[in-house]
């Protein structure tokens, strides 16, 4: 017990005297560590309720199971983990939304994820409605394919083919298309206005065309510092360019290789 007693104390079976403070530190032991449950002192065990009475309403985290909601300690005393196990029933309960533990390793209700969430979706990102994985769509058609292999529309999040969206953003579209023949033509030639716009229409065709790629046998390697456009990973020897739908990727990506480096493949 502290050596400075402080007014409040509370009183254990065995008659020693604990302060909040030592209590909560007895207890949070005793949830981290399997072989200290039940906290006891003089070999006695500690009721919980006494600890539960203790703690304000609203920093108390109880067992998301409604078979056991058994009294699992403060938010603010000890609680720092983003979730807390159960050792009565084995539940893994969120201390921030104090539900079940999520499968993702944060809380949608986490006021700093929920800033996150509203600065991504601003910025036109959004999330795989299987794993919550933050996604961007910068070319191609409205298919994704996330790193869960769950495939899906970005218009609209819904399982690929079960909507009536469109196949293409035309603005989108276009800029992929305009981008293909500004990085193809030889430096410095600057084409002219009839012949460029042209291009960039067939260009177009072929992306329509090729949206559904599966570049079988249509890389070829190219020499020289890129980026790859699937994992953005910066590569100083050479890259791998598809003949019909013009994606440069990396060997991983080609290879289909899911590190955690990746961030999204998309379907073009």
């Amino acid at each position: 017990m502290s050596p400075n007693l402080p007014s409040e104390l509370i009183h254990l079976p065995c008659d020693h005297n604990y302060c909040v403070e030592c209590t909560m530190r007895l207890f949070t032991s005793a949830m981290t560590d399997e072989t200290l449950f039940p906290p006891q002192c003089c070999g006695i065990s500690i009721p919980l309720a006494r600890m539960e009475l203790s703690t304000p309403a609203s920093e108390r985290t109880y067992c998301a199971s409604q078979t056991c909601s058994l009294f699992l300690g403060s938010q603010t005393e000890g609680l720092q983990e983003e979730k807390v196990h159960c050792p009565r029933c084995n539940t893994d309960t969120c201390t921030t939304c104090k539900g079940v533990a999520h499968e993702s390793s944060y809380c949608p209700q986490d006021p700093s994820v929920v800033s996150l969430m509203a600065t991504a979706a601003s910025q036109g990102y959004k999330q795989c409605p299987s794993c919550h994985l933050v996604i961007e769509l910068t070319f191609g058609c409205h298919h994704m394919t996330c790193r869960c292999k769950n495939q899906f529309c970005f218009q609209c999040l819904t399982t690929w083919k079960k909507c009536p969206c469109d196949m293409w953003d035309e603005d989108r579209l276009l800029q992929r298309a305009t981008m293909l023949i500004d990085r193809d033509r030889l430096q410095p030639l600057v084409l002219p206005t009839a012949i460029r716009d042209e291009r960039i229409r067939e260009a177009t065709r072929n992306l329509r065309e090729n949206h559904g790629c599966t570049h079988n046998d249509t890389w070829t390697k190219l020499y020289g510092f890129f980026q790859c456009e699937n994992c953005l990973y910066d590569l100083y020897v050479y890259i791998f360019d598809c003949s019909d739908c013009r994606l440069r990727v990396c060997r991983w990506c080609r290879d289909g290789d899911d590190r955690p480096r990746y961030r999204l493949r998309r379907d073009n």
